[in-house]
């Protein structure tokens, strides 16, 4: 939003709101999730197998993989949850800010007669 410091009727040209700075923003935060999901995917993946033969060599292995089997697991799972809230929650918040600001934005309009 940019306001004209001089006087004058400034609510007719110099008031602008970008809209579409919202959009962007959950444009970005979708970019970030899928870069975060197409960068650790394969690796996450390749962990959890590892643990998983390495549990089936003896002895040894199963108390190693007992040990390290839960971290991956919460590795994953962490990695999930943070591509999902952004996608998710965060997106939807940003969303819900941008149409109530339209409707302050539209309220001031109709109180004080900008624009007419």
């Amino acid at each position: 939003m940019s306001l004209a410091s001089s006087g004058g009727a400034w609510w007719k040209d110099d008031l602008r709101v970008e809209r579409d700075e919202h959009k962007r923003a959950v444009a970005s935060l979708d970019k970030v999730a899928t870069h975060l999901r197409d960068t650790t995917s394969t690796d996450l993946g390749q962990a959890v197998f590892d643990v998983t033969e390495l549990r089936a060599s003896g002895s040894l292995g199963a108390v190693i993989a007992a040990g390290f089997g839960p971290i991956v697991d919460d590795l994953v799972l962490a990695t999930r949850a943070l591509g999902n809230h952004l996608t998710g929650p965060l997106s939807d918040a940003i969303t819900a800010a941008a149409a109530d600001q339209k409707r302050v934005d539209e309220d001031l309009r109709e109180r004080f007669g900008f624009g007419r």
